[in-house]
């Protein structure tokens, strides 16, 4: 009965504490991110591209845990362009394991990420939305707006 159903889910809710979710890229890429032992700059190159992104279409297509997969790739070739003498794979076997996805499966969106990143986009009024970058350029956020974008083979 109806009656019955809700008492088994108010039982299933108060068995989980009520604490519930739907999974976004945010949480995929925490995931990622603890997954590598991520540096604090790399966490917050992998914030901003993702942030930035959120403005274009093609990018909030993408399922939350390929997005999230591909903001952490930029994110790690970020840092491998960054300090070459300190590369470490752009995308080691444990996120391939963790993600589903190989290397070759998230390159191409990871260019257009970047691609994005390097652009200021503007509204049908010329106003430019430029929010993530200005928020990402402040001391606070590590000012990885001012980073070089990372190259691509």
């Amino acid at each position: 009965t109806q009656t019955e159903l809700l008492g088994m889910e108010t039982k299933i809710l108060t068995v989980l504490n009520w604490e519930i979710l739907v999974p976004t890229g945010y949480h995929f890429m925490s995931r990622y991110l603890s997954e590598i032992k991520a540096s604090e700059r790399t966490r917050q190159v992998a914030a901003y591209y993702a942030e930035r992104n959120l403005q274009e279409i093609d990018a909030v297509k993408q399922k939350p845990h390929v997005y999230a997969a591909v903001a952490v790739y930029a994110a790690l070739m970020q840092q491998n362009t960054q300090y070459p003498s300190m590369q470490k794979p752009a995308w080691p076997l444990c996120l391939e394991e963790q993600s589903g996805l190989k290397e070759s499966e998230i390159v191409e969106l990871a260019k257009t990420m970047i691609r994005h990143v390097s652009e200021e986009p503007e509204t049908t009024s010329k106003r430019k939305l430029i929010a993530a970058k200005r928020k990402h350029a402040l001391p606070k956020f590590g000012r990885v707006a001012d980073l070089m974008l990372p190259v691509f083979a």
